[in-house]
């Protein structure tokens, strides 16, 4: 029998460690050996250890002098974000994005098409072809390309890499990581649109600072971080949450810009659609008593209407405790939080491997 997973590749204790480190340099550095160990919970002699290991192979450079609390003035540390670059693909319902970022998740260059709507071959045969041009227009080294993560919607097979898609568009039966793989000459994998986004906001956006992080996507999905890992479930499709009302019967688009000047039917109709998701994140609030649940996919977009309605509901239906700790905030990074979220994932295989 299959257990529940966290990780469909639980890392080793070694990995763990790695991440750890690299993620407190990555994200409060410059940073001394000292407040690594204080943040990772870690040895001082084992950050030590492993902080040494990094700056020989090039992924962390010493800095300069701390200031001192008294005694000898501790040396900082900071990312080398140069040392490696990846990319991260968001394979949508519309769209192909890709970015490729460096280590720190800046994107030094982009890409975007349609996704063609016929066969799979063209969808494949488009998602290559913005690889490509992400590669080209970022002018970095290929040899410094670490890997390539693919977030996509539908129904995954991430050990085979095939994709069954549920939105009127062509599924595709062709092992896709193994196809990229083979044409760009480094690692590839596949993941769930959902997951990758939650991932990316809790690596770069709202949710690095608590133990469990959800985060709802468009209304129809949850992606659930917990102490920092991503949470599949026991069949690896957990986070299905969908609302189903009046806003799928027209553009998301023309429904906020009518709640922006002022109509009233499409306030209503935003009120009613966050009152509803709110009713669901409530359940999840006193299921998993979350740090932060993280609103995006595009329904963020709604603004203060959306979000308020969202908040009320909880207010209502979870335990005063839970709501009063957990906070509900906007996805910070947009339409490019799955090509990121993948960004991301790659880079935290890049900080495992080390």
């Amino acid at each position: 029998m299959r257990g529940t997973e966290v990780e469909a590749n639980p890392l080793t204790e070694r990995e763990r460690k790695n991440v750890a480190i690299l993620e407190a340099i990555k994200r409060y550095g410059p940073i001394s050996r000292t407040d690594i160990s204080k943040l990772t919970k870690l040895n001082i002699v084992t950050v030590s250890n492993y902080v040494n290991s990094f700056i020989e192979h090039g992924l962390v450079i010493e800095k300069g002098l701390d200031i001192s609390s008294g005694g000898r003035r501790p040396t900082i540390v900071v990312l080398n974000p140069k040392a490696s670059y990846v990319i991260g693909v968001d394979l949508g319902i519309f769209h192909i994005a890709a970015v490729l970022a460096d280590l720190e998740g800046n994107v030094i260059g982009r890409s975007r098409a349609p996704r063609p709507r016929d066969t799979a071959d063209n969808v494949v045969k488009v998602l290559t072809e913005q690889i490509e041009k992400v590669i080209k227009s970022s002018a970095v080294d290929p040899k410094r390309l670490r890997g390539v993560q693919v977030g996509a919607s539908g129904v995954i097979d991430r050990e085979v890499g095939t994709i069954r898609c549920t939105e009127g568009v062509a599924s595709i039966y062709v092992p896709v990581t193994t196809l990229l793989s083979d044409r760009f000459k480094i690692p590839v994998k596949l993941e769930h649109d959902v997951t990758t986004a939650a991932y990316g906001e809790w690596s770069l956006g709202a949710g690095n600072d608590v133990d469990i992080m959800l985060f709802m996507y468009s209304g129809v999905g949850c992606g659930m971080i917990i102490n920092g890992e991503i949470y599949h479930g026991a069949t690896g499709t957990a986070g299905e949450v969908s609302i189903k009302d009046q806003l799928d019967q027209i553009t998301l688009e023309t429904v906020f810009e009518a709640v922006k000047e002022g109509d009233k039917l499409a306030t209503e109709a935003v009120q009613k659609a966050g009152e509803r998701l709110g009713v669901r994140v409530a359940f999840l609030i006193n299921l998993l008593n979350p740090g932060a649940v993280v609103i995006g996919g595009g329904v963020e977009a709604a603004g203060p209407a959306f979000l308020e309605a969202v908040k009320k509901m909880v207010r209502m239906c979870a335990f005063e405790e839970m709501a009063n700790a957990v906070k509900i905030v906007p996805a910070r990074l947009g339409e490019d939080s799955v090509a990121l979220g993948a960004a991301s994932l790659v880079i935290r295989d890049v900080f495992a491997s080390v």
